[in-house]
């Protein structure tokens, strides 16, 4: 496969990424503290359980910052899931360049490597599992860029895994995956039977999926 790209390579496709880009140092530190309170209210109290203003509170800032990047909260929760999205190609990176230092691998080393990459972010973004639930045309835009970046990166895998399936069988086996991925792990950010049992069901279905 070459080299894994950079996360910039694999969004080439995505359509709605409008993250904030202050011109300066100081200004790009406030925009992830804002994103990063306006997670951690998410979290707390649902994406639509909090008041706008209470994300300049959380990150310890002038309301005045908070309007100068977001102009309401539906306004930061495009950009939270636009980031959440960028940090879920990088882990896709990451996999990939796991796998290629690998060499060879069956689809159980796959889908274990898949759980084992993908998990520690549902685990760690507690806002993120909120926010897929939230009905948003805009949102779900980012959602089936993000879902057909992954699938795309995943086909790959798939086919160096089931060497003997099609590019076809094999996108269609990666869009499975993501599916079952997310609906799994999704749960299993804190319980390890979810985790094993994502992992078995990846494992029995890219076992199944498509031509011997």
């Amino acid at each position: 496969m070459g080299n894994a790209p950079g996360v910039s390579d694999d969004v080439r496709g995505a359509r709605s990424i409008h993250l904030p880009r202050p011109t300066q140092a100081r200004g790009a530190a406030r925009v992830e503290r804002l994103l990063d309170a306006a997670a951690d209210l998410v979290a707390e109290h649902g994406a639509n359980g909090f008041a706008f203003r209470a994300v300049a509170q959380r990150a310890r800032t002038a309301q005045g910052s908070l309007y100068q990047f977001f102009p309401n909260r539906e306004a930061i929760l495009l950009v939270l899931r636009e980031r959440y999205a960028r940090r879920l190609l990088g882990t896709a990176v990451e996999l990939r360049q796991a796998l290629d230092a690998r060499g060879e691998f069956d689809a159980a080393t796959l889908a274990h490597e898949i759980v084992d990459r993908f998990a520690p972010f549902y685990r760690g973004n507690p806002a993120y599992r909120e926010l897929r639930r939230r009905p948003n045309a805009r949102e779900d835009a980012i959602e089936e860029d993000l879902d057909a970046c992954l699938a795309e990166m995943l086909a790959e895998l798939v086919l160096r895994a089931r060497p003997t399936m099609s590019r076809t069988a094999a996108m269609t086996a990666a869009q499975t995956i993501v599916e079952i991925a997310d609906a799994l792990l999704s749960r299993a950010a804190d319980d390890e039977r979810w985790r094993r049992e994502a992992a078995r069901a990846i494992e029995g279905y890219l076992r199944e999926a498509g031509p011997r």
